[in-house]
C-alpha cells in the first residue's frame, strides 16, 4: 500500500523536473538612456547580427525600450538564449578641446624650413558635432564596437550582445583625420620659407591650415570652431632653442623699456595737458570777471539813461496855465503882440 501511495508522488515530482527543465527564461526588456548631449540612432538586429548604418532610425526620446526575441539552438523549447532584437547607436556631440603638443599624449605637429630646420608648432584646437544631421554623417565614418558600459541587458541576462554602442569618441576622429590634414598643411607652407621668416609667418600659416581642416571636417560631420597657436615655435635643435629663447627675453626687456619711454611721454603730455587746461581755465575766469564789469558798467549807464527819461516824463506830463495876465501892454506892443 505504502509504494501505491509514493508512485503518484514519483510521477508528480518527474513532470515537475521535466517541466522545469522545458520551461525558457523570462524574456527582460531594457532601457538604454540617452544623454541630452548624445544622439542616438535604433538599428534592427533581427537579421543577422550586423547594424548597418544604413537603416538607422533617429531616436526621438530619451529612454529607449529594446526586448528581445528567442533564438533556439536544441530540440526542447528550453535550448537557446534571448538576443536583443535591437540596437542603440550612440554619438556623444559634446565639445572637445584638443592640445597638439610635447606636453600632451597627443600628437605633435611639426615642420621644417626651407634650410631644412627643424621645429614643432604648439597647437590647441576645439571642435564639435553640432547638428543631428552631422551626428549621422560622423556614425557612417567613425562606428564602433565599443561597448557603452554595462546596460540594464547584460547584467539581467549576461547576454554578450551588448544594445547600446557608442561611436568613436571625437578627439580619436580627429587625430586620426584632422591632425594630418593640419600637419601637412603647415609643413607645406614652412618647407618655402627661410628660418628667420618663421615666427613671423606664424599666425598667417596657422590660419591657413584651419580653413582647410576646417572644410575636411564637414566631410566628416564635425564643426571645427578654432584652431591657434598656443606659443611659439619649438625647434628642435636645443642650442638653436636657446638662443632664440635668449633673442626673445632681449626682445622682451626691449619692449618693456619702449614701454616705460612710452609711459614716460604720455605722462608728460598728461602733466602738459593739464598745465594748459589750468591756463585755460584762469584765462577764460579773467574774461569773465570783465565781462561782468562791462556788464555792470551798461546797467548803469541803463539805470542813468532811465532816471533822464522818467525826469523828462515827468516835466512833459506837467499842467501848463491857460489864462495869460499881462500887467505891462508896453512890452506886448514892442513884441508887436498888441496893438495900442
Amino acid at each position: 500500500m505504502r509504494n501505491n501511495k509514493l508512485v503518484p508522488v514519483l510521477v508528480l515530482l518527474v513532470l515537475s523536473v521535466m517541466l522545469a527543465g522545458c520551461v525558457r527564461s523570462y524574456n527582460r526588456p531594457a532601457v538604454v538612456q540617452i544623454e541630452t548631449n548624445e544622439t542616438a540612432f535604433l538599428v534592427d538586429m533581427r537579421s543577422d547580427g550586423s547594424a548597418s548604418t544604413d537603416a538607422m532610425t533617429k531616436i526621438q526620446r530619451k529612454d529607449v525600450l529594446v526586448d528581445g526575441y528567442w533564438v533556439k539552438t536544441g530540440r526542447f523549447s528550453n535550448s537557446g538564449y534571448w538576443r536583443p532584437s535591437q540596437k542603440v547607436l550612440v554619438v556623444s556631440r559634446k565639445p572637445v578641446e584638443i592640445r597638439w603638443s610635447e606636453n600632451s599624449s597627443d600628437p605633435t605637429v611639426r615642420a621644417v624650413s626651407s634650410e631644412s630646420v627643424g621645429f614643432r608648432i604648439p597647437l590647441v584646437a576645439n571642435a564639435t558635432i553640432q547638428s543631428d544631421e552631422d551626428a549621422a554623417i560622423y556614425l557612417k565614418w567613425f562606428k564602433s564596437n565599443r561597448a557603452g558600459g554595462n546596460t540594464e541587458w547584460e547584467r539581467i541576462n549576461a547576454s554578450e550582445w551588448p544594445i547600446r554602442e557608442e561611436a568613436e569618441p571625437l578627439e580619436s576622429a580627429i587625430n586620426r583625420v584632422i591632425f594630418p590634414v593640419v600637419n601637412n598643411k603647415l609643413s607645406e607652407l614652412y618647407l618655402q620659407v627661410p628660418i628667420i621668416e618663421c615666427e613671423s609667418k606664424r599666425v598667417e600659416f596657422v590660419l591657413q591650415a584651419f580653413e582647410a581642416a576646417r572644410n575636411e571636417a564637414v566631410k566628416y560631420g564635425i564643426t571645427l570652431l578654432i584652431l591657434s597657436s598656443t606659443d611659439g615655435l619649438l625647434y628642435d635643435d636645443t642650442e638653436f632653442q636657446q638662443r632664440i629663447n635668449d633673442l626673445a627675453v632681449a626682445k622682451m626687456r626691449e619692449n618693456v623699456l619702449r614701454q616705460d619711454q612710452a609711459n614716460a611721454v604720455a605722462e608728460q603730455r598728461v602733466k602738459t595737458t593739464q598745465a594748459e587746461t589750468e591756463a585755460s581755465v584762469a584765462r577764460i575766469q579773467g574774461q569773465t570777471v570783465e565781462i561782468q564789469r562791462r556788464q555792470m558798467e551798461i546797467e548803469g549807464q541803463r539805470l542813468i539813461y532811465q532816471a533822464q527819461a522818467d525826469a523828462i516824463r515827468t516835466q512833459a506830463n506837467k499842467a501848463w496855465p491857460t489864462t495869460l495876465v499881462v500887467e505891462n501892454l508896453d512890452m506886448l506892443g514892442s513884441l508887436g503882440l498888441v496893438q495900442k
